[in-house]
């Protein structure tokens, strides 16, 4: 079963709100650099992000997906207090949330729902036989 645009979109979707908050955190730079334990739990935060990422949309995993869900609503709701705020970093932390969220619920539609209840073996092309 091929990949659905829906599940698609959702990576890019998702990969733009990544790059969202690594341009918020280069103009915050100065207050990340002030505490190397908080520049670290970002860093990681960015890598297992991707790797859920690419998890849910490349390898069709469904706890990739759902792993993902929970951080991006934990997420939210920490951040709820930036969101909306008219500075350029609480602009792009809203932004950010909208893009989130918009990507996960991609991933809940019908096309997204059936490919990710297919079977994993469903995504290999068919290897031709002897002739």
């Amino acid at each position: 079963m091929e990949r659905p645009k829906e599940v698609a979109a959702f990576e890019w979707l998702f990969l733009a709100a990544i790059a969202l908050g690594v341009v918020g955190a280069i103009i915050d730079w100065e207050l990340l650099a002030a505490d190397p334990l908080l520049l670290t739990v970002i860093a990681l935060s960015l890598i297992v992000t991707l790797l859920l990422v690419i998890g849910t949309s490349r390898f069709r995993s469904n706890v990739s997906r759902w792993i993902l869900t929970v951080l991006t609503v934990i997420g939210v709701a920490m951040s709820a207090g930036t969101l909306g705020v008219t500075t350029l970093t609480g602009l792009l932390a809203t932004v950010t949330a909208l893009l989130q969220v918009l990507a996960l619920f991609l991933l809940f539609t019908e096309p997204a729902r059936t490919w990710f209840a297919a079977p994993a073996t469903d995504t290999q092309p068919e290897e031709p036989g002897p002739a």
